[in-house]
């Protein structure tokens, strides 16, 4: 091979090789169809979509691949060869993208990842009606976080909400709070909650705003609780709290026994109220099952409230 033929079969070879994939696969199905509608279905798109992906292929090609013959594109010679050289390689592949974009289609062919406190996932596990396969992973609200934006996790639930454009937030429920002191520590109500300073407290994290907003407006001594036990999950919290190892802050969504508790609601006032979201990125809401998938994760928790 001469140098000039060398250089010319380089050129093509560096050129070629940028032209993503998807691009050549929307070029071999609309190859392979009657018309430009048929190809945007098997698809998966839409017929304005397909044309700007051709329009993007043929600038990137070294030839024309298509030609207008009156209403409809046609192939070119080079686009004959190219038809035959991509068919082999690319094998099934577009078989695989059609695939993919028809079984979006339904929700039963959907698999969606929801992460969030293991506790929240609990409360949505028995009563979430969608009927695709949902995966839950277990995470505090920066674990939840970054599972979204690794695309570890299709939805979230927390009350953290991404400032970007590129993510929604649906408003789900709040959070509010109760204290729980075990009747086995203090024998009156009466002698709440300055009770509770020389008492073993159990918190969710070592610094909860919520318990240390409640301890300021009863002006109890010492300035913070003393804690005997730090776990980051409220339901091992109300577990070592039904065993009287101390008293607790527990969401209200957490069912007690008043006959071996006293329990008393914390004033939203007194903290700043946790409106949780249910936050996907942008991209999901052209999908058609995920409306149906946000209904019941909210209906889920009316339905909590209502009982």
């Amino acid at each position: 091979m001469n140098l000039f033929l060398y250089f010319i079969f380089f050129m093509l070879y560096e050129a070629m090789r940028e032209i993503p994939l998807h691009l050549l696969q929307a070029f071999s199905v609309f190859a392979q169809s009657s018309s430009m509608v048929e190809a945007a279905r098997r698809l998966g798109i839409t017929q304005p979509a397909l044309s700007k992906q051709l329009q993007s292929l043929e600038q990137a090609l070294p030839e024309r691949a298509l030609t207008q013959v009156g209403k409809r594109k046609v192939l070119t010679p080079f686009g004959e060869n190219l038809r035959r050289e991509l068919e082999p390689r690319l094998g099934g592949l577009q078989e695989a993208v059609i695939q993919a974009a028809q079984s979006l289609a339904l929700p039963e062919n959907v698999t969606v990842r929801i992460s969030a406190r293991r506790e929240i996932l609990d409360r949505l596990a028995d009563q979430i009606e969608f009927p695709g396969k949902v995966i839950f992973i277990e995470g505090g609200h920066d674990e939840t976080l970054r599972a979204l934006k690794d695309r570890r996790a299709d939805v979230g639930l927390t009350y953290q909400v991404p400032e970007s454009y590129d993510w929604i937030a649906k408003p789900c429920f709040r959070e509010t709070f109760q204290l729980v002191v075990p009747k086995s520590l203090v024998r009156s109500e009466k002698d709440l909650p300055k009770a509770l300073v020389s008492l073993p407290g159990l918190a969710y994290k070592e610094h909860d705003d919520v318990i240390e907003s409640f301890w300021r407006s009863q002006n109890l001594e010492p300035e913070v609780p003393r804690l005997a036990r730090v776990t980051a999950n409220y339901q091992s919290l109300a577990k070592m709290v039904e065993v009287g190892l101390g008293w607790a802050v527990l969401p209200v969504y957490y069912s007690v026994s008043t006959s071996k508790n006293w329990v008393q609601k914390v004033s939203p006032r007194l903290y700043d109220l946790r409106e949780f979201q249910l936050v996907y990125r942008r991209e999901l809401s052209q999908t058609p099952w995920l409306k149906s998938l946000v209904l019941d994760i909210q209906s889920a928790f009316r339905r909590e409230a209502r009982d």
